[in-house]
This record gives structure tokens, C-alpha cells and sequence, in this order.
């Protein structure tokens, strides 16, 4: 065969044969490693592809919570507002009759305008509440109609969720909600904001704008979960079932949590299509082609390199040997015998063979070395990939945990809002036990039952169960403290567990099926309740995350029963109260926070003109005047807001048909027990008589109280007065480092005018003049009569004699202007001295002294002029 070919390529050279054989080498290894790489990359990529889809599945979800997270921002954002709190101060906000909601479909006034909010996702609706949960004002910015559920939340989430954000299937739509509350000086709240966005296509696109074309993320709801929203609508469309995804896309799902109840399930889902070529291997893959080209090529032109080498050798060779041959041999050039030909031929090939095999042994250690290399490198690869798997093992597990921690919370805080509804508390329990047997997580049969202990707390009686036998209701309807499972668990307030029947069950029959228990105590401080007794599948192995939140279900129906039993017994106290109060004459009356009267007796409604059944629910304003109703509204809410007592305060009401009546009045907070303020207590007394007799009492003292320091004739500040504001002047003009002046008036000749026309003529022209003077000084200065026709100014806060010379110039001018007194037309002079404090003295006597002397002068300079006090002039 072999010889077969070799005479079928006898035609061709050597060298050319040579070449072909090491193209084929070089050909055959460039495939063989090439497919080895191929090899060793698909099983590195197998496990750190998955990793990859995880890390970008949690970077995705992170990128949702980042996003959602900026509704915070807008909260504190709106809070801030000051526009906010201007609506705030309204009339209309302090209305208590004010029920009805204002919409808007534009940014109202107190929400941040379009700048502020240009970095956050679209607000769908915002919402402002006052602080006893109504809505005040809703902006819609949807397509969608406002869901009726978020204008009426649970008082609960206001007091539990500020600051918060959540995501919530309202009426059927998935939202994300952010809650907000604006609080006074005192930490109290004044209003809540809740700000709400569907959760919808747009919605992730906006969230995770900067995926790839082939990039999607879709949140997910139900038990068989259906497509909701999708950043890519084009291709995962709303409804479109999870299921039938998992051919065409690896999937990295993660829980996200919802608020509403009962709880939906919600996935939070990154898909990335399954597809073979994908660009991180394939751009692996291709480089690796390339190196591996560059290889093959370098090594086929080494080979033809070091061929035409060798080749050229052998020929030069050639040449010396046959130049010797004939030389030894004595022959012709070009004439060498056959047989020495093929001699020099063979040793000349056998040698290429040598140098062949040569370079052959180095090319097996280098790809050994390269070999060597490549394991260790895939070994470090392994290592890594296997921390990274615990990581992700550990990640799942916080995960888990924290899912069943937001679990336990969210079935907790149904309990608390069932507690809310006026209900009875054997129907409390009852929804309590159909809810804990609901949740899936939890090894629970679907049957079980309460127990709560008597009076005297010797027998634990079934309250509430569910799918009991009838044998179980007859012979567990009462139960002695210590019997059976249930007793024990009462007696040594201990949670007993037990997977299978035992002796300690004492209580059993033909039929009962294997099962086991936990019976959980309800215990309130050091008080055993009741138990809660559930049942699981036998053989069921313990769980303590189970058992630490069968402990926390029983501590908050602990709460709920504390709370019934003091419901039963405020009722009670009730009855009581209210014929306290009705036998008494004066008027008692207690009204909620939002001033609607709660307790009143029969003597307040009889002051109100109507009876006590007709005043409850209702506020002062449906049997006061408005002016009335709006100051009795005023005190209830200072009251409440500074918990402070008003005592003895006289309140005018007058009833619609028009009745007054005058009443001291007694307003006190009302607290609960926790020492929180529920509203107002007010005692009041019928004064109406009492108040005219005072009201005349009270006018003639304000007329004594005026004439005490008050010029009777011009109504001016006496001297008594005005010396009191020129030492309160002094005082503060020395703390200050101001300056002030003190001016002395005197009309010139007044008395001939009171000679000629009479002192009747003389009182009108004074009246007059003090109308002009007061018109010639400002707010902060003081004009007063001292006597006669004596006038003295004090003008507070002056910079220079400029200010002082403007004042008296205005006044000198003002009075030379006639005067007409009914038929009579005079005219009048006057002459002023100043003195300037501090410069002119620091004292009352020195400056009225200087300023006398100044006047002096002035009238001695021809009248009609000012003169400030100088030395000279003294």
C-alpha cells in the first residue's frame, strides 16, 4: 500500500512532499486543540453561566428596589414644600365639616413642580390626608380610575408605616405605594401623604432603561403565575404564563413581597433566552480561534522555514560530496555512478529525519508544559466557582429567613386590623385559626382549635375550632388545667410539641387517625389565657422557625384578648358615667378628636335646645352660630394639641334659632390609659345673668382705667402716662445705643383767644390742634398734653437733629392753616424746644429741663420757630 503511494507521487519533489505532510500535521493538531478548548470552555461556562445569570437576576431586582426606593425622595420632597404647609393653615383644613375630597388632574399647589420630579418615575396619584385618616386632596395623573381602597387605608398602616414603601394589589392592580407624615413641633402628626404608581410595562421599562434588546424583566403574580408587567410588552405579554417560558429562557426568580391582604404570591423574574452562540463564550471561542490560527500558521511557516533549510544544506552538501566522489573517483563532473547517488540521497534524508524528530520532541514538551498549565488553570477556575456556589447558597438562605420574617409580620398585623373591626371576640379567634391554618410554609393540618381558661382559671374551654370531630368537641369541651397535651402546655406555660400520639395524649379514641400536635400557650405578662392547639402530619420533625412564630401568633392574640376584655368592661363603666352625669345640673360633655360629641347629659342638650340622643356624632356647629361654633372648634383644638386645661373661660353660644346664653366653661384633654390624648371633657354653667351685671361693671372700669391715664378733653396720653414711656424709652435707647428727642409745644398767645371768644372756644381749638399733631408723627412716637396749652412729643429712634427738624417743620406748617370752630376762623403759632437724649442728659428731669429752657427760648427768638437746647442758649 505504502509503496503504492509513494510510486503514485514519485512525479513530485521531495520538498513539495515534505510541505504537504506538514500542512496536514499542522491542520490535524489546529482541529484537535481547537476542539479540546471547545471542550474545556462549555464545562467552565456550564457552572459560571448560571453564576452570571444569578448575579445580573440580583443586580435586576436590585435596580427595581433603587428605583422604587426614589419615592422616598418625593415624600420628603412634598413635605418640604412650603406651599404645603400654607394649605395646611387654611381655613378650609381646619374645617371639620369639610368632607368632600378635591380632585385634580394638575400638579396642586403643595405637590413639587415637574423640575423636582424630572429624575423620578411618573406619580400616578398623590394623595393628602389629615391627620384623622380623611382625604383632603387627591392629584390623578392616569388613565386608570383612582382605586376606592387607597382613599380609606387602616389607621394602623398610618401608624406603623411612615417613611415607608410598599408594593400592593389594589382593587385588582398592582401598585407601588409610599407613605408619608408631617409632624408638628411635638412629634404629632399633622397629615399623612401617600403617593401611589402602577407597576406596570412603563413602569420597568423606566426602571431598567440601560438592559440590553434581549435583556427582560416581567413581574409575575398567582399560584400559577401569569405575566403582569414586562419591560419588553413586545414580547412577554400580560398574561402570558411563566410555564411555557422556561424552554426558550433561563429564568432567576425573586419573591417580592406584597402588602395586600390576603397575600398574593408576586415574582420578580430576569429571563435571558437559551442561546448557544452567546456573545461572552462565542467571543471566548472566536478569540481562542484566532490565537490557535496564529499558532498553526506560526509553527507551518517554522516547519518550511527550517525545511528549506535543511534543504539548502543537503543541497550544498550534495554538491561536496559528488564534487568529491568524482574528484575521489577520478571521474568527469556530472558523472557519478547510480549506486553512490542514492548513497549520498539516503544519508542526506536520514539526517532531515534526525533534525525532524529533534524539533518533534521540544513541539510534545512545549504542548505538555501548555497541557500542565491548562489543568491547573481549570483547577482554580473550580475552586472559585465553588465558593461562588456557597455564597449563593448562603444568599437563598438569608433570603428564605428574611421571606418568612416579612411573613410573620404580615400575618401579625392581620390579626391586629381584624382586632379593629367591630366584631365579637369569639368571631376575632375564629378568623385568627382560619388564617394561621392558611399559611403554606407552615406543616399544619387544616383543623385545630383555641382554648381559653375561666374566670377562675382552673379548666381551659374550646372557643373556637375547625374541622374537629364531634368526639373531640364533646370530650375536649372542657379541659382541667394539666390534662392532656393542651393542659400541659397551660399548666407549664410551655409550648408542647409532639409528632405522634403518645402517652401524654390522654384524650383518644377507636378511629383517630396518627397525627401530632403543637399546643401553644397564650400568655399576657405572667397570665396564661388560653392555647392554641394545632395539628401535623405525624412523623412531622420539629422546626423552631415553626415554633418561634406559633409563639409570636400567641403573644398578639394575647394582645387581642387583653384588649376585648378591657372593651367589656369600658363598656360597662359607660352605663355608669352616663347616669353620673345626667343627674347633674351643669352641663358635661366629652368629644372625640375630630369634635363630635361622644358622652353628653341631659343638661347640655338642653342648652343646646335639643335632647342627648339627637348631639352624638355630631359637632357645635350644627346647633351654634358659625362665629360661636368656630371658637368653641378653636379652644377643643388647642386643648388637644397642648394638652393644657382651660379654666374659667366665658364662652358666648348662640343657637340657631337665635337664643344666647353666657357660659363658664371648663375644657380638660381626654386621655386614654396609655396617657394619649382621645379628645376634649368640657363643664359648663349658665352665667347670662351673672355676665350683663359684669359687662357694666367692666365698662366702667375701662372708662376709669382711660381717664386714669388719658387727657379727657383731646384724648391725648396724660403726664402720668407719658412719663412712664419716656422711662421705658430711656431704658431701651441706653441698651440699644439709641437716640431719641423730647419736644416741649406751647401756643403762642392762647390765652388771649380764651379772653376773647371764651374757654369754650378754647377746648374745640385744643381738640383740634391734638387732631393735627398726632397726625404729624409717626406710630412709635408719643404726643402728649401736659396742661393748658402745653404740648410734649417723644420721638423714639433718631439718627440726627435732620429727623428732629422734618417733625417739627410738618408741625409748625400744619398748625399755621386756619382753623374754622363753627363760624369762627382763627389762625395760631407755636414755638418748640428739643433736647436730644444721650447728648442733652441721660435722665427724665435734665431733658424735660433743657428742653423747657430750648422753649424758652424759642418764644424769646420772636415764636413761631424751634430751638434745640445748646450751652450757649443755657
Amino acid at each position: 500500500m505504502l509503496k503504492t503511494i509513494d510510486r503514485f507521487f514519485s512525479w513530485v519533489p521531495l520538498t513539495l512532499k515534505m510541505l504537504i505532510i506538514t500542512s496536514l500535521v499542522g491542520m490535524t493538531g489546529f482541529y484537535l486543540i481547537n476542539k479540546y478548548d471547545k471542550q474545556i470552555l462549555h464545562s467552565l461556562f456550564a457552572n459560571q453561566e448560571e453564576r452570571m445569570i444569578d448575579v445580573r437576576g440580583q443586580e435586576d431586582k436590585h435596580n427595581f428596589e433603587r428605583y422604587a426606593k426614589s419615592f422616598l425622595q418625593i415624600v420628603t420632597i412634598t413635605l418640604s414644600q412650603k406651599s404645603l404647609y400654607e394649605y395646611m393653615q387654611s381655613s378650609e383644613w381646619l374645617n371639620p365639616t369639610l368632607s368632600v375630597k378635591e380632585y385634580s388632574i394638575t400638579q396642586p399647589e403643595w405637590f413639587p413642580s415637574e423640575s423636582l420630579l424630572k429624575d423620578y418615575p411618573v406619580i400616578n396619584y398623590a394623595i393628602l390626608f389629615d391627620k384623622e385618616g380623611l382625604p383632603r386632596q387627591v392629584y390623578e395623573n392616569s388613565i386608570e380610575k383612582l382605586p376606592n381602597s387607597l382613599l380609606k387605608p387602616q389607621q394602623s398602616l398610618f401608624r406603623n408605616s411612615t417613611n415607608q414603601i410598599y408594593t400592593a394589589t389594589v382593587d385588582g392592580r398592582l401598585l407601588l405605594i409610599a407613605y408619608g407624615v408631617l409632624q408638628d413641633s411635638a412629634g404629632k402628626p399633622v397629615a399623612h401623604i401617600v403617593l401611589a404608581s402602577h407597576i406596570n410595562d412603563l413602569f420597568l421599562s423606566f426602571a431598567h432603561e440601560n438592559l440590553t434588546k434581549d435583556h427582560i424583566v416581567a413581574i409575575f403574580a398567582g399560584n400559577e403565575p401569569v405575566s403582569v408587567a414586562s419591560n419588553m410588552p413586545q414580547l412577554i405579554r400580560y398574561g402570558t404564563p411563566l410555564s411555557i417560558l422556561s424552554n426558550n429562557y433561563y429564568l432567576e426568580e425573586h419573591l417580592l413581597h406584597d402588602l395586600s391582604p390576603p397575600a398574593i404570591p408576586l415574582r420578580f423574574v430576569s429571563l435571558f433566552p437559551k442561546n448557544e452562540n452567546d456573545p461572552l463564550i462565542q467571543s471566548i471561542i472566536r478569540k481562542k480561534w484566532i490565537d490557535n490560527s496564529i499558532i498553526t500558521v506560526i509553527v507551518i511557516a517554522s516547519f518550511i522555514v527550517i525545511i528549506y533549510w535543511i534543504t539548502s544544506r543537503i543541497e550544498h552538501l550534495t554538491i561536496e560530496i559528488v564534487n568529491y566522489t568524482q574528484s575521489y573517483f577520478g571521474t568527469k563532473p556530472g558523472k557519478v555512478k547510480l549506486g553512490d547517488e542514492l548513497l549520498v540521497l539516503e544519508n542526506r534524508f536520514e539526517h532531515m529525519m534526525d533534525e525532524i524528530n529533534s524539533y518533534r520532541e521540544e513541539i510534545n514538551k512545549a504542548k505538555g508544559e501548555l497541557e500542565t498549565k491548562v489543568i491547573e488553570r481549570t483547577e482554580e477556575l473550580w475552586e472559585t466557582n465553588g465558593k461562588l456556589l456557597d455564597e449563593i447558597e448562603e444568599r437563598k438562605k438569608a433570603e428564605e429567613k428574611n421571606r418568612r420574617n416579612y411573613l410573620t409580620q404580615n400575618v401579625i398585623s392581620s390579626v391586629l386590623s381584624m382586632s379593629l373591626q367591630p366584631s365579637s371576640l369569639e368571631e376575632l379567634l375564629q378568623d385568627t385559626l382560619n388564617l394561621i391554618l392558611s399559611i403554606p410554609w407552615l406543616s399544619l393540618q387544616s383543623k385545630g382549635a383555641i382554648f381559653l381558661l375561666d374566670e377562675k382559671g382552673i379548666t381551659l374551654n374550646m372557643t373556637v375550632q375547625k374541622d374537629l370531630s364531634p368526639v373531640l368537641l364533646d370530650r375536649c369541651a372542657n379541659l382541667p388545667l394539666g390534662r392532656c397535651l393542651c393542659g400541659m402546655a397551660a399548666k407549664e406555660k410551655r409550648i408542647v410539641f409532639s409528632n405522634h400520639i403518645d402517652e401524654d395524649h390522654e384524650i383518644k379514641y377507636d378511629s383517630m387517625m396518627p397525627h401530632g400536635h403543637f399546643c401553644v400557650p397564650i400568655i399576657y405578662g405572667e397570665r396564661v389565657l388560653g392555647v392554641i392547639n394545632l395539628y401535623i402530619k405525624d412523623s412531622h420533625l420539629y422546626n423552631k422557625e415553626e415554633e418561634d412564630f406559633l409563639k409570636a401568633i400567641a403573644n398578639t392574640i394575647a394582645g387581642v384578648i387583653e384588649r376585648s376584655k378591657v372593651s367589656d368592661e369600658l363598656a360597662h363603666s359607660h352605663t355608669l358615667l352616663q347616669t353620673l352625669i345626667d343627674s347633674i345640673p351643669d352641663s358635661i360633655y366629652f368629644k372625640d378628636k375630630n369634635n363630635r360629641f361622644v358622652k353628653v347629659n341631659k343638661a347640655k342638650a338642653m342648652h343646646s335646645g335639643t335632647i342627648p340622643e339627637k348631639m352624638l356624632g355630631r359637632t357645635d356647629f350644627d346647633f351654634l352660630k358659625e362665629e360661636d361654633a368656630k371658637q368653641s372648634f378653636e379652644d377643643d383644638e388647642f386643648v388637644k394639641l397642648n394638652g393644657i386645661t382651660i379654666e374659667n373661660k366665658i364662652e358666648r353660644h348662640t343657637r340657631k334659632n337665635g337664643d344666647e346664653v353666657w357660659l363658664s366653661v371648663y375644657k380638660l384633654p381626654w386621655r386614654d390609659k396609655a396617657g394619649d390624648i382621645i379628645g376634649t371633657m368640657g363643664i359648663s354653667r349658665d352665667i347670662t345673668q351673672l355676665k350683663s351685671v359684669e359687662e357694666k361693671l367692666l365698662e366702667n372700669e375701662k372708662q376709669l382705667s382711660f381717664l386714669a391715664y388719658h387727657d379727657p378733653l383731646t384724648t391725648l396720653p396724660n403726664r402720668l402716662l407719658f412719663s412712664d414711656r419716656i422711662k421705658q424709652t430711656i431704658a431701651y435707647s441706653k441698651r440699644q445705643n439709641k437716640k431719641f428727642a423730647l419736644m416741649f409745644l406751647d401756643l403762642d398767645h392762647f390765652k388771649d383767644i380764651n379772653d376773647t371768644l371764651g374757654h369754650d372756644k378754647g377746648d374745640e381749638l385744643l381738640k383740634e390742634v391734638a387732631k393735627r399733631l398726632k397726625q404729624c408723627i409717626r406710630e412709635s412716637d408719643t404726643v402728649a398734653r401736659q396742661g393748658g396749652d402745653e404740648f410734649v412729643f417723644l420721638l423714639a429712634d433718631i439718627h440726627s437733629r435732620e429727623d428732629v427738624k422734618s417733625v417739627t417743620s410738618k408741625i409748625i406748617k400744619t398748625l399755621e392753616t386756619d382753623f374754622l370752630l363753627g363760624d369762627t376762623q382763627m389762625s395760631i403759632t407755636t414755638s418748640i424746644g428739643i433736647s436730644i437724649f444721650p447728648k442733652d442728659g441721660e435722665n427724665i428731669d435734665t431733658l424735660v429741663k433743657k428742653a423747657d429752657i430750648a422753649l424758652y427760648n424759642a418764644k424769646a427768638a420772636g415764636r413761631n420757630n424751634y430751638q434745640f437746647y445748646n450751652v450757649k442758649i443755657a
